[in-house]
């Protein structure tokens, strides 16, 4: 007689789960990239009901094996976006103790400003012409898009797109700019 091997699957209703917008993914996710998402996602799992946590950037950085300089700065980054609002608790005496992240509501979220054009030749001559971002579009379901194994350049800057528009990736990481000329004038490596 065969012998049964037996094995245990997961309860789902023990309460070990937490909540992370949509909107973060489809939105900010996409202009911040991957590292933001894994802080946004660490910031969700430790916040209790009222949306508040407190882990220390060095723990963040150690879960998810980042420097602190890089999670530091992407919390400035969610400050700056009001992604969450930072309360920075004092002990009686006045010593610092610890950050308190509350994570705000999706409607607090304020969206980054316009990025200079890439590629078109004003752009050049006047630094200071602004293109729209992609708007929030949170209902279009892009998951099921196959990732192509070779990526596109232009003047050695990494292109991505990006809500029907393509991008250019500065190599200091600044904000992303909108490529305004022909995808002729881009290279596949």
């Amino acid at each position: 007689m065969a012998q049964q091997q037996l094995f245990k699957v997961r309860d789902k209703r023990n309460r070990g789960w937490f909540w992370v917008e949509n909107e973060y993914f489809n939105g900010f996710g996409k202009i911040l990239g991957a590292n933001a998402i894994a802080v946004y996602v660490s910031l969700c799992r430790h916040a209790d009901q009222e949306q508040r946590c407190f882990p220390a950037q060095k723990e963040i950085a150690k879960e998810l094996k980042l420097s602190e300089r890089t999670v530091r700065n992407i919390i400035k980054d969610f400050q700056k976006y009001r992604i969450i609002e930072i309360e920075r608790e004092r002990t009686a005496k006045g010593k610092w103790l610890h950050n308190v992240y509350w994570l705000l509501d999706k409607t607090e979220w304020k969206h980054p400003e316009a990025t200079i054009a890439c590629g078109h030749p004003e752009a050049k001559s006047n630094r200071n012409q602004r293109q729209p971002l992609p708007p929030n579009k949170t209902h279009i379901n892009n998951t099921q898009k196959k990732a192509s194994f070779k990526k596109r350049y232009f003047r050695n800057m990494e292109m991505r797109q990006a809500q029907g528009k393509w991008w250019c990736i500065p190599k200091d990481g600044g904000d992303w700019l909108e490529f305004a000329g022909k995808l002729e004038q881009t290279e596949l490596k």
